[in-house]
């Protein structure tokens, strides 16, 4: 079931609600530091953030501005911005995904592509991915590599599913994690909230965007 659980007019008001509820389970530490940070903005595909997406996410359209706010940030201040997209391939066993859903995104199908607000620049790696993870049989841990990451940041959809999944594997694999709280967005609040709950206090910082814009205007440009 997906649900409006937040729209653009709403989200401000909401992201205090989830703050406030997010402050008993977060590790009181501070922000890492984001001079060696990168964006990763997570499934943004049609299937998902378009009206007429197979799984359209209602709150999609109500993250997406800060979506696009953090990806502007980060090229502004000379940091690595890198996307994923969700699709299977003809020649691809679905394997848990297609036991699980009985349905898959297929690769070269409209639902596949990114939104056409995200414009990927030239260098900005689009790493496609057929499981939750987007490390999973990717290049991105070879990009975050060579770029030298010690943060990443993850944004996008859905939270409970892609984003907490790939937000995992980065704390295990020894990188500092950033989710922010409303820049992500799920099929239902309690999704929602229940996987940023998991995530602070675990494996991730869970800031309101507007935090890291502030941190990542002080960054200086490479």
């Amino acid at each position: 079931m997906r649900t409006e659980y937040v729209t653009a007019r709403s989200l401000a008001r909401a992201a205090k609600r989830w703050r406030a509820a997010l402050r008993p389970w977060a590790r009181r530490k501070p922000l890492p530091d984001l001079r060696r940070a990168a964006l990763l903005v997570v499934d943004l595909e049609h299937a998902f953030a378009d009206p007429r997406g197979d799984a359209f996410l209602p709150a999609a359209a109500a993250v997406l501005p800060r979506v696009l706010a953090l990806r502007d940030a980060f090229r502004a201040a000379g940091l690595p911005v890198a996307f994923t997209r969700h699709a299977h391939r003809p020649d691809e066993c679905g394997g848990s995904m297609s036991r699980h859903w009985r349905w898959l995104i297929r690769e070269r199908t409209a639902q596949a592509r990114l939104i056409p607000e995200l414009a990927p620049r030239r260098g900005e790696p689009v790493f496609r991915k057929a499981q939750y993870s987007a490390f999973r049989r990717t290049g991105l841990a070879r990009w975050l590599r060579r770029h030298h990451t010690g943060t990443l940041v993850v944004a996008g959809v859905m939270t409970h599913l892609c984003v907490e999944t790939t937000a995992r594997e980065a704390f295990v694999r020894e990188l500092d994690v950033v989710v922010p709280l409303d820049a992500t967005a799920s099929s239902d609040e309690t999704l929602h909230l229940g996987a940023l709950r998991a995530l602070a206090n675990g494996f991730a910082s869970v800031p309101p965007t507007s935090t890291l814009l502030r941190l990542l205007h002080a960054t200086p440009h490479t």
